[in-house]
């Protein structure tokens, strides 16, 4: 039988709306994550308040790097989701776990205590906070059963759990806290390792940077080089969050002074803020001059 072909008038009206969608993004649709997942490790990407035809929300998304992925199925770059009706009886409960979550991610008491939210929400995306996360199996109503007892009731402290044979439906989701800066700067060390075991001096691995291409700079002798390494542990001095610098951002003509809300040491960058709340990302150390006033 031929194929009966769509009438020139049509495709004339697909093609000229097709063109007003030419740059819209792609929509690729949402894969959940599976069941079972342990000490995931995910990015933050998202934290927000919203408003759907369901009411006020609170939504917080990250993109998980690591496993690559799970069961056989890839699951790095898929999304982890928490998220917090407002629109519930009990506010304050709803409050209390979106503060909760935002600790988890480092936000401190204090934080929460003096500031806005949202501006602590921004800083932490901004700061492309890393955490772990794991996923257990959730099924349906229908599919879950409570213990009971010779008599047919309920067991003292029992809880819910599948029937035999029952198959998830998804998954739950946690977020078990924020990755530390010591933590991510050992996950880097590892791969460092990995990536450059040839080139590392198995008699002294440290000493890797410490190569002088100066036969005279070799020739130092032992109470030269201590001497050397006393004067370069009194530079370095490592930031800390809350400490004030002055900094210079690109296209601008004089410094300004700007406040740390993150350091990063494995990277040896930090987050700034300055007087009027634009952060500034992954800054170098080397950038930073300190305010003498």
């Amino acid at each position: 039988m031929a194929r009966k072909r769509a009438s020139s008038s049509l495709k004339d009206k697909v093609n000229k709306n097709a063109k007003k969608h030419a740059d819209d993004p792609i929509q690729m649709g949402r894969v959940d994550l599976p069941p079972g997942i342990r000490n995931g490790k995910a990015t933050l990407t998202k934290c927000y308040f919203g408003k759907s035809d369901n009411g006020e929300f609170w939504r917080a998304e990250g993109s998980v790097y690591h496993p690559q992925s799970h069961e056989g199925m890839k699951i790095k770059g898929l999304t982890t989701t928490r998220y917090q009706s407002l629109g519930v009886e009990d506010f304050d409960k709803a409050v209390a776990f979106i503060t909760n979550e935002l600790k988890k991610l480092g936000a401190t008491a204090e934080d929460i205590g003096e500031r806005d939210l949202e501006e602590i929400m921004e800083e932490l995306v901004e700061a492309e906070v890393q955490f772990v996360f794991s996923t257990t199996p959730r099924y349906a109503r229908e599919d879950l059963e409570i213990e009971k007892d010779e008599n047919g009731k309920p067991k003292k402290g029992a809880k819910l759990k599948p029937k035999k044979g029952a198959k998830p439906t998804g998954a739950w989701e946690n977020w078990n806290g924020a990755i530390e800066d010591e933590e991510i700067e050992n996950e880097d060390d590892e791969e460092d390792d990995t990536e450059d075991e040839e080139d590392v001096d198995d008699d002294d691995p440290d000493d890797e940077e410490d190569d002088f291409e100066d036969e005279e700079e070799d020739d130092l002798d032992e109470d030269d080089e201590e001497e050397v390494d006393d004067e370069d542990n009194e530079d370095e001095e490592e930031p800390e969050k809350g400490d004030k610098f002055l900094y210079k951002p690109p296209r601008k003509r004089k410094p300004i002074q700007c406040e740390v809300t993150l350091v990063n040491k494995s990277k040896e960058t930090v987050n700034l803020k300055d007087e009027d709340g634009k952060i500034y990302k992954a800054v170098g150390w080397d950038d930073l001059q300190l305010d003498d006033d």
